[in-house]
């Protein structure tokens, strides 16, 4: 695992205790929590939090889900012995931010490059807001609180969150290795209670 950059840690430590969060219990969460942090071209920091490997996954049956309980009980059985599609959904949300940082859209039926915001005002900033659905992103738009992240910004994000999809694979494979399967839980749902 890379190391952080120590100046950049206390300094995003001095912005998390300009919030309240102070003391060494917060600072041995945040020095825990935190995998990688970024320095924007504003001076903000961005964090990107340790990712857990997911090993349970349920399915909705049912009219609002799209699938019947057929299709539920196959897909999460497919989720307890296919070990791509374990290593895909373990990556998929590292995946969907690198996609659209890329520039490249996220859904199908849209063309145009995704917008991508985050928060404004803030010193440490830990989300990124797109519209991953189309449309104007009339919905991040109406809140004041977003602004657009600058190209600059983004290469600096996606270069590390590349790094990190990296690492993340690694220790994924290495799970697979150590445990198989052995520990995935998958399960159905009624999706119209």
């Amino acid at each position: 695992m890379k190391k952080i950059n120590e100046a950049l840690m206390n300094k995003y430590l001095g912005f998390e205790m300009r919030e309240g969060f102070k003391g060494p219990k917060w600072e041995k969460y945040f020095r825990d929590t935190v995998w990688r942090l970024v320095e924007l071209t504003d001076g903000r920091i961005f964090c990107i939090n340790k990712r857990k490997i997911r090993t349970e996954f349920c399915f909705g049956e049912g009219y609002h889900a799209g699938f019947d309980y057929n299709e539920a009980a196959n897909m999460a059985e497919n989720a307890r012995t296919n070990e791509n599609l374990f290593r895909a959904r373990n990556l998929l949300e590292l995946d969907t931010e690198i996609k659209a940082l890329s520039g490249e859209p996220l859904c199908d039926w849209k063309e145009e490059p995704t917008v991508i915001y985050i928060a404004k005002g803030s010193n440490v900033v830990d989300t990124m807001l797109y519209n991953s659905y189309g449309g104007d992103d009339w919905d991040l738009k109406m809140n004041n609180n977003v602004v657009a992240l600058g190209d600059e910004d983004k290469k600096r994000i996606l270069d590390v969150l590349k790094e990190c999809r990296e690492e993340f694979a690694k220790r994924i494979d290495s799970y697979l290795k150590r445990y198989g399967l052995s520990k995935v839980t998958a399960w159905t749902y009624w999706a119209d209670a």
